[in-house]
């Protein structure tokens, strides 16, 4: 079953838009937690004596559909409440050649009697589309949602420079439902639309709002190429975060002439440090069909967001490529279990802690939001809901702090589902009392809840020597908000341990773990009684209270009255305090008070 639902896609200039997320794999991966699940298996069916025009890559562009909001009915590619009747995308032909037709991707599509779309052609008019050329009529009854379909003219075309692919509608009564798949890929913006009067393109109708606005449209143009034309590929390298002082090198990058005789490059510009390249512009003599490979290495000195966008010129044209990467301060000591301390905002390792990653897959991403280390492959991610681009929503907040730790789901890989392991550091010698605790939870049950189980080793980090100490083959993290999970370590008194957490969800969406503590109360005949402290302070949900252990605590208001009474805490004493309202309260630890301030 397909499932539509709204979320808030852009904060424009002229209002609020909502989007409907989709999701498109295995090309796309990406995932939101309110959108539609589509298999899409290939890059449209472009007959073979043909070349495919997209103005976006279907591997890595946001697919998705924008409404007007929850006061006006309709999409801006389709059927709305302002009667809009045509919708074109614009293309440029590299070279002259014959289109024979091209490739469409709906959204929505619903028949409500007798509904036809007319598929048309246009040459350009100053910018927009201009004269009719071709149209082809099709059965809204016969069209699939989210699928792609192929439209052939009765006759090519010649084209050679601009010219339009689109679609006009009617409005029957009751309202036919149609619209396109739409995708934002890069400040261009090639989507027009006619409102009955005038044609316009999508910054003008939002006063900028959305730029890089295309239909999902594709062009089968049969191209007679008479001189060189270049093409590289990727166009982009997300280096995500990198240590200061160390180097990343990307995948291969590569340049073809996809024309006719000789393709030379005359240099490499928008280069600059903290990128580097092995490009040497004079390397390149390559005739139709060959291709050169070259690399770009990130290594950052300072912290912080770094981006390039090189271009290389040749007698085949201009190519562009965009790098992105993030320097990031070196940590120094083991990271905590709350994600915090000694680890930045996406990192994929963490210092004195160990990861397996054995489904060995990418992963998936949100769709509308990006991250450094997004589509990544490995196990946890330390994720910062904060600082994606753009941030996002209380559902994704961390238990504590600005970090928690993630795993996204598997897109494909070895085995299915999820087989990601994350181990803590050894502990020190267990005691009477010890336990092992942390919070959980799903961000979505949409596909299913997420799959967990704890693990422990008495010898080694190795998967091998670990035993499962969770019930069953797995237990499944709630949605609607952080849940403590709780595991006694009496088995294991007098040893040091190591305990992994092992996500095996099944094509679910983000498995979220915080605060990981081993729970390890003080051995009162050899160690002096530490100190005891709450933290945080200011606080909002949770508070904890250390070094308490055996001891009773109380939290008053400041009238008075108790909020809250803990019995035998334990050495460090979680309290939910999310029920209470903003203001100050004491801590009684026996004849310790403190005082916090709750601020939410």
């Amino acid at each position: 079953m397909k499932k539509f639902t709204f979320i808030i896609a852009a904060m424009l200039i002229c209002g609020v838009i909502f989007a409907q997320q989709v999701k498109f794999a295995p090309l796309s991966a990406v995932k939101s937690n309110s959108e539609v699940k589509v298999q899409f298996d290939n890059h449209g069916s472009a007959k073979v004596d043909t070349d495919t025009l997209y103005n976006f890559n279907l591997s890595t562009a946001t697919l998705t559909n924008y409404g007007f909001g929850p006061t006006v009915w309709g999409s801006w590619t389709g059927h709305n409440e302002y009667g809009w009747s045509m919708f074109a995308e614009k293309f440029t032909t590299p070279a002259a050649g014959d289109l024979n037709g091209f490739i469409y991707i709906p959204f929505a599509v619903y028949d409500a009697g007798s509904g036809v779309v007319n598929f048309k052609v246009w040459d350009d008019n100053a910018g927009m589309p201009g004269t009719e050329l071709a149209s082809v009529a099709v059965n809204i009854a016969d069209m699939t949602a989210q699928t792609p379909h192929n439209i052939d003219l009765a006759s090519p075309i010649a084209v050679d420079g601009v010219f339009y692919c689109g679609y006009e509608i009617t409005y029957n009564t009751p309202v036919d439902t149609f619209n396109m798949v739409q995708t934002q890929t890069s400040a261009i913006n090639t989507f027009m639309f006619y409102d009955g009067i005038d044609w316009s393109d999508m910054p003008t109708a939002t006063s900028g709002g959305i730029t890089g606005s295309n239909l999902a449209i594709g062009a089968r143009v049969n191209i007679v190429m008479t001189e060189p034309l270049a093409e590289v590929n990727p166009t982009l390298w997300a280096a995500g975060g990198v240590e200061i002082g160390s180097d990343l090198v990307s995948g291969t990058f590569t340049l073809k002439n996809t024309g006719i005789g000789t393709l030379t490059a005359t240099g490499i510009s928008g280069l600059a440090a903290p990128f580097t390249s092995t490009f040497v512009a004079g390397d390149v003599s390559l005739a139709a069909g060959e291709t050169y490979t070259f690399t770009f290495t990130f290594a950052p000195t300072t912290s912080g967001a770094a981006a390039n966008t090189v271009q290389i010129a040749t007698n085949g044209g201009t190519v562009s490529i965009n790098l992105t990467g993030t320097g990031n301060t070196p940590v120094t000591g083991d990271m905590d279990g709350g994600f915090e301390n000694n680890v930045n905002d996406f990192d994929l390792a963490f210092t004195g802690w160990t990861q397996h990653d054995m489904d060995e897959s990418t992963t998936y991403g949100i769709v509308g939001v990006a991250f450094a280390n997004a589509y990544y492959t490995g196990s946890f991610i330390a994720f910062n809901p904060a600082t994606t681009s753009p941030a996002l929503g209380v559902e994704w907040a961390p238990n504590n702090g600005d970090r928690f730790g993630a795993c996204f789901a598997a897109t494909t890989g070895p085995t299915t589902p999820n087989n990601d392991w994350l181990i803590t550091p050894q502990t020190d010698v267990i005691n009477t009392g010890a336990k092992f605790q942390a919070y959980v939870q799903s961000i979505t049950g949409e596909y299913g809840l997420e799959r967990y189980a704890i693990w422990v080793s008495t010898t080694d980090n190795q998967i091998a020597s670990f035993t499962k100490i969770s019930d069953g083959t797995h237990v499944e993290a709630p949605t609607g908000g952080w849940v403590m999970i709780e595991y006694p370590l009496e088995a294991y008194v007098g040893e040091q341990i190591y305990v992994a957490i092992q996500c095996v969800s099944s094509d679910a969406f983000a498995f979220m773990i915080d605060d990981i503590v081993i729970d390890n109360p003080v051995n009162v005949e050899n160690n002096i009684a530490a100190a005891i402290s709450v933290f945080p302070n200011p606080a909002n949900n949770v508070i904890t209270v250390a070094n308490a252990e055996n001891e009773n605590i109380v939290v008053l208001n400041m009238l008075g009255e108790v909020v809250a009474n803990i019995s035998n805490a334990s050495s460090n004493q979680t309290i939910d305090i999310s029920n209470l309202s903003n203001g100050t309260y004491f801590v009684r630890v026996n004849s310790e008070v403190f005082k916090i301030n709750i601020v939410k």
